[in-house]
């Protein structure tokens, strides 16, 4: 039989063995694990086309009915041809700022996105309450 002294170390051993290779065996994340996969970019780049889109879409709608109120001034007088010029061109000016906030999310990625497209949304429920 072995001396308790010499049990005791292989038995340390072990337990120190075992405990290596359950720490090696471990999964480590790589750069495959930690990096969006190329699905999950595709999906993100295609909500962002399609909302880019909406938004050039509502740009050609404003535009349609911006050159209403154009249309409307024509056959007004006085103050009221004042105030409706006066809101043509603050909406102009709100349509110019949606057409430069749309160019710029086109460069836009990550986390940077949420923010451009929640800062859109406002600027589009703006516009729309102007109408």
């Amino acid at each position: 039989m072995y001396p308790k002294k010499t049990i005791f170390f292989m038995l340390l051993t072990l337990i120190l063995c075992l405990g290596f290779m359950f720490a090696c065996a471990k999964e480590k994340p790589t750069d495959e694990t930690m990096m969006p996969s190329d699905e999950m970019q595709a999906d993100f780049q295609k909500q962002k086309d399609d909302y880019i889109q909406s938004i050039e879409a509502k740009l050609e709608e404003y535009n349609q009915k911006i050159d209403e109120l154009k249309a409307k001034v024509d056959e007004l007088e006085g103050e009221a041809k004042e105030e409706l010029n006066e809101k043509i061109g603050m909406l102009q000016a709100k349509k110019d700022e949606i057409k430069n906030k749309a160019d710029e999310l086109k460069s836009v990625t990550g986390d940077a996105w949420d923010q451009f497209k929640s800062d859109m949304d406002m600027l589009i429920e703006d516009i729309e309450g102007l109408f």
